[in-house]
């Protein structure tokens, strides 16, 4: 889905995979006119850890400007908290992803908030977005209907 928040286009997806990361971002860099590129980006703890990197290195292929790696609070599912972030960061950093362009939030819905904030007209904001509850306080953030 497709929204326009504050002048920046937001997307909305599901998308766990780096198949579907691809496709989401490829989308992503074709809106982007004169803005930047944002991307939340999370995994539940029942992946790989290979699944995991290779996740993150989907992302640092695109040269996000600013990724929130998040937490999935209610997709631990088996990792202790903060161990897929961990795996996350260090898969990005090793791609080459500057530290500057990295900021960590334990919280799923935080991650988004923090890429709103971030945003200025012109920007292209990238939320896979996997907790319902979540999904759904995201919707009520953007505060309008789809525009694609």
């Amino acid at each position: 889905m497709r929204y326009d928040y504050r002048g920046a286009q937001v997307l909305v997806d599901y998308a766990h995979n780096p198949e579907g990361l691809t496709g989401l971002l490829e989308v992503a860099t074709r809106l982007r006119r004169t803005g930047r590129i944002a991307l939340v980006l999370g995994q539940a703890g029942n992946r790989p850890t290979a699944d995991i990197t290779a996740l993150a290195d989907t992302a640092a292929r695109f040269r996000p400007d600013f990724i929130v790696i998040k937490e999935i609070e209610s997709m631990l599912r088996g990792r202790a908290p903060g161990e897929v972030p961990t795996i996350l960061h260090a898969a990005l950093r090793r791609a080459g992803v500057p530290e500057s362009a990295l900021v960590l939030e334990l919280s799923e819905l935080g991650a988004v908030q923090r890429a709103l904030q971030w945003s200025r007209s012109g920007d292209v904001l990238v939320l896979p977005v996997h907790d319902r509850a979540v999904r759904d306080a995201t919707l009520a953030l953007l505060g309008n209907a789809p525009t694609g």
